[in-house]
């Protein structure tokens, strides 16, 4: 049952007790990912300094820096008014991260690991941490589906329990991602509805799930709801190319009637930058 509150983008569930926030009422959150290392690692300081004033000029949700990010690159992504992620691997750089302007700590954990269960424990107990120590956790289930082309192709218990504990932990997102792009409609389809039907602690996964997957199976995740979404598909470290994916998805997400803060122009604009 639910009453709306006075803030318009909220409301009242009586059965959790909880002030809850309306899906999709802040509007569609794009995250880059683009600036990490893994990407960026051979990338020269003009060219960084490029990315992130084109980034900072489309204003996505937030951005994920490369570990070594200087002064310079930081203050220009703060002063921009967006939220600043890493990947956490170490709990005892918690504080440091903070220190230099780390809102949201990114964590992994891959279904196809052979070690699955420890890894995730491990991956709880690192979200716990950086959740105590007072940054966000954006986690990002890897892997989540394998090389079939038809059928079930999804590590789907391994994705609900991953979901679960993660968002029982205190994630505030959590990706299902699918850099391969081995999803089809049918997985995709099971894997979002699956994971909105899990009773999580905290808000509900209609709020926190989100998705990293081809432009198709984000299209599929976006008419069932889902509220957040990943611009690096690929990883491709040619810059044109990621830009192209920001652009690709923005109008995916325009043509399904999904409000993103991204104007088209401004992506057009940011490519004067290469």
């Amino acid at each position: 049952d639910r009453s709306l509150c006075s803030n318009a983008n909220t409301y009242y569930d009586t059965q959790s007790g909880r002030t809850m926030t309306i899906p999709g009422s802040e509007g569609i959150r794009v995250h880059d990912r683009s600036l990490n290392k893994w990407i960026n690692g051979k990338w020269t300081d003009e060219d960084r300094l490029k990315m992130i004033k084109s980034h900072v000029l489309v204003h996505p949700y937030c951005i994920e820096v490369h570990e070594d990010i200087n002064k310079k690159e930081r203050e220009f992504i703060i002063d921009g008014g967006i939220k600043l992620s890493t990947k956490l691997k170490k709990s005892e750089t918690c504080q440091s991260l903070l220190q230099n302007g780390i809102i949201e700590a990114i964590v992994t954990v891959s279904c196809e690991s052979t070690s699955f269960a420890e890894d995730l424990k491990s991956t709880v107990l690192l979200s716990e941490t950086a959740i105590k120590a007072g940054l966000e956790v954006r986690a990002y289930i890897l892997h989540a589906f394998s090389g079939e082309n038809e059928g079930d192709n999804i590590h789907l218990s391994k994705v609900q329990d991953a979901v679960t504990a993660l968002a029982d932990c205190g994630a505030k997102i959590v990706m299902v991602e699918d850099t391969l792009s081995l999803s089809h409609e049918d997985s995709m389809r099971e894997v979002v509805e699956e994971a909105f039907y899990l009773d999580v602690v905290g808000d509900t996964m209609l709020e926190r799930l989100g998705i990293s997957a081809s432009l198709e199976s984000c299209r599929v995740a976006a008419r069932l709801g889902v509220q957040h979404f990943d611009a690096s598909l690929g990883k491709r470290s040619d810059l044109p190319s990621i830009e192209a994916n920001l652009r690709d998805l923005t109008i995916m997400l325009n043509e399904e009637k999904k409000a993103t803060e991204i104007n088209l122009d401004d992506v057009e604009k940011a490519s004067s930058f290469y």
